[in-house]
Order: structure tokens, then sequence, then C-alpha cells
């Protein structure tokens, strides 16, 4: 019970951090990518099919792809994948 709770939480979170990154999108003061990047790792857990779906997105799907792929085998981003996502 308790995996299906965090699952439903992490998914909302993502969910969340997704709609703040799209308003982000024709709005100066927020970010996308970085909001993407953390609906990205909630997906990772929660959701792979939503986590695919922002990873083929046009445009950002590559360095938040970078990202993600560095960061965990890592657990950091690299420089040339930081500066892919601004």
């Amino acid at each position: 019970m308790a995996t299906t709770l965090k699952t439903h939480l992490l998914r909302l979170a993502g969910l969340a951090f997704f709609a703040i990154g799209f308003v982000g999108m024709p709005l100066p003061l927020l970010p996308t990518t970085i909001f993407w990047i953390l609906a990205a790792a909630c997906f990772a857990k929660s959701a792979p099919d939503l986590y695919q779906r922002i990873l083929t997105w046009p445009g950002i799907g590559t360095a938040i792809s970078a990202i993600s792929r560095t960061a965990s085998s890592t657990g950091a981003a690299n420089r040339r994948a930081s500066r892919h996502g601004l």
C-alpha cells in the first residue's frame, strides 16, 4: 500500500512540475527545463510511459535525456549536459 501511495504521489508531483514547466514556456520568469527535469525524475520512478514522452519532446527532450543519463551514472550532471539544458 505504501508503494502505491508513493507511486501516485510521484506521478502527481511529476504532473505538477510538468505543468509549471509548460506554463513557463511563454513566461520568461518561470524556467521550463528545471521543472521538466524534476518531472522526468518523478516519472522515471512512477510512470515510465510519461518519462519516455518527456524524453521524446521536440527541442527539450535531448537536453533532459542528456542530463538524466549523466546524473544517473555519476550522481551529477556534467558541464556539457548542463550547458545543453540552458
